[in-house]
């Protein structure tokens, strides 16, 4: 977004995070104007204001996690979908180093 390229974008991810890596990423997807609908009648700063510029950092964001394999839940769903899909994904410890999903 704003002319901001993604070799700019990984850089200022890599010194922002000292090059630690997690684990694992989930990005959370929705089109913008389900977001917009979600902000609960606030009204938008000017950033949120432009749709274009929000629908290029999301498909930004949709590249990266495509490049680096990150997890990417639709989250124009129900949270219980959501949270019943991230049940399935996120490895939950249950006795020393023994991790299962549900």
């Amino acid at each position: 977004g704003h002319g901001l390229d993604l070799d700019v974008l990984r850089e200022l991810n890599e010194v922002a995070t000292g090059g630690v890596t997690p684990d694992m990423t989930i990005l959370f997807d929705c089109p913008v104007d389900v977001a917009i609908k979600r902000n609960f009648g606030k009204p938008l700063d000017k950033v949120e204001q432009d749709l274009h510029f929000l629908d290029r950092v999301r498909f930004g964001y949709l590249e990266l996690a495509r490049e680096n394999n990150w997890i990417v839940v639709d989250a124009t769903r129900s949270e219980c979908q959501i949270f019943a899909e991230l049940l399935g994904i996120i490895p939950v410890p249950v006795s020393g180093d023994r991790m299962v999903t549900y």
